[in-house]
């Protein structure tokens, strides 16, 4: 999931959904004016909403419910509805093979149940330290090794999107040749990464739907390259 300013031209965030506690297919994701997101799923033949703090990303509620604690049956659409006064916010439900009346669900409702993560699960905070090198497989891997570079810790954040690579310093090669940058945020499918190689350090971020590096932030400095 990518949130994307267009006036800007740069992503604000992006998420892999297959990495958070949200069950089922998705059918649709749905955005109301404050921080919240929406994602209607449909699991074993029944339909769930999810509710996101697109802030934090480590808050999941779910709903299956009607505040009247009618079965959701089966939803085709959903959309975010508020007041002239904006005061209330509300999810509008359309049922398959059922017209008007739409319903309502209060975003502030007791419908929706908190989804408890297990200590020990992957949540969207949580740091995946990779130690064993010679086990890990990575085609970023390769591009280190073809520029001299040994790459002897890898650290991920974001639920395994941004990874930060830890090299060994190497006095005839540098982690700021923009050459090498290219080539690891291609080997990175254009996922936001950090090279650290004890003596500096340098943070590559990307436009993924342009295939490209738009920025980087190194102790020697800022880059646009947009």
């Amino acid at each position: 999931m990518r949130k994307f300013n267009f006036f800007k031209d740069e992503t604000i965030y992006q998420y892999n959904l297959s990495q958070m506690p949200i069950k089922g297919r998705i059918l649709k994701i749905e955005s109301e004016p404050g921080n919240l997101i929406y994602i209607l799923t449909e699991y074993d033949n029944k339909n769930f909403i999810f509710q996101v703090n697109e802030k934090e990303f480590n808050s999941f509620y779910c709903a299956d419910t009607f505040e009247d604690g009618a079965s959701f049956g089966k939803i085709k659409d959903i959309f975010s509805y508020s007041t002239d006064d904006s005061q209330q916010i509300f999810l509008s439900i359309f049922q398959i093979n059922k017209e008007y009346p739409l319903k309502l669900i209060r975003v502030t409702s007791n419908i929706w149940k908190e989804i408890k993560l297990n200590p020990g699960s992957n949540t969207f905070n949580e740091k995946v330290v990779i130690t064993e090198i010679k086990n890990w497989d990575h085609p970023t891997k390769n591009v280190f090794k073809s520029y001299g570079f040994i790459v002897n810790k890898v650290e991920l954040l974001k639920n395994k999107t941004y990874p930060v690579f830890y090299v060994i310093h190497n006095d005839s090669q540098s982690i700021y040749d923009f050459k090498l940058l290219r080539e690891i945020t291609e080997k990175n499918g254009y996922w936001d990464y950090k090279i650290v190689d004890g003596k500096g350090y340098i943070e590559v971020f990307c436009d993924r739907k342009q295939n490209k590096i738009i920025r980087t932030v190194s102790d020697k400095g800022e880059l646009d390259y947009r």
